[in-house]
């Protein structure tokens, strides 16, 4: 759970942060004023460090996910996996692609192209937000009880719960035939 609560922090302040990259690179490719660019420059160097600080504990936690909640993987499996995946092709490939060209691509590409990195940047968070929220929103109170019924409960009652639906398995194929 650690893991988990210290990476939420990072991905959200990558998707607050992106947004004000663009606004800083538009107002500088506008305006032409420097003051806008090295605002650019110091934010995306928290930004690209952020970024790796919220690697470096992600990837632990997926792992986590298999090893040390591996009853709640096989229960909610199909819910977290899309969304766990959906990050990693996003936040990995993606996204990195983008954070690269803008924080080394300024002397390498043109004004309005290192403006469209930072643009690429933030609109890859948009589809993050849905899967790095979807842990929080859950669609209503009952499914977010559900929820955290799942999380709380002991080990023990999850492997009596997959129990008796093998249980309920079998008296039904037995019932049915």
């Amino acid at each position: 759970a650690f893991t988990i609560i210290y990476h939420y922090l990072f991905p959200q302040l990558t998707m607050g942060l992106a947004w004000f990259l663009v606004y800083w690179k538009w107002r500088a490719l506008r305006t032409g004023d420097e003051k806008y660019n090295q605002a650019v420059r110091f934010w995306a160097k928290i930004f690209g460090l952020n970024f790796a600080v919220g690697v470096v504990t992600g990837i632990p936690m997926e792992f986590q996910f298999g090893t040390n909640w591996a009853e709640f993987s096989k229960f909610a499996g199909g819910v977290i996996g899309q969304t766990l995946a959906m990050e990693g092709m996003f936040a990995f490939f993606l996204e990195s692609a983008f954070i690269g060209a803008l924080i080394w691509g300024e002397k390498r590409l043109r004004p309005k192209y290192h403006c469209l990195a930072a643009l690429g940047v933030a609109l890859v968070q948009l589809p993050l937000a849905g899967s790095r929220s979807s842990s929080l929103q859950c669609g209503g109170p009952s499914r977010l009880r559900l929820r955290l019924h799942i999380l709380f409960s002991s080990r023990a009652s999850i492997r009596e719960r997959s129990a008796s639906s093998v249980t309920t398995k079998a008296s039904i194929e037995a019932q049915f035939g």
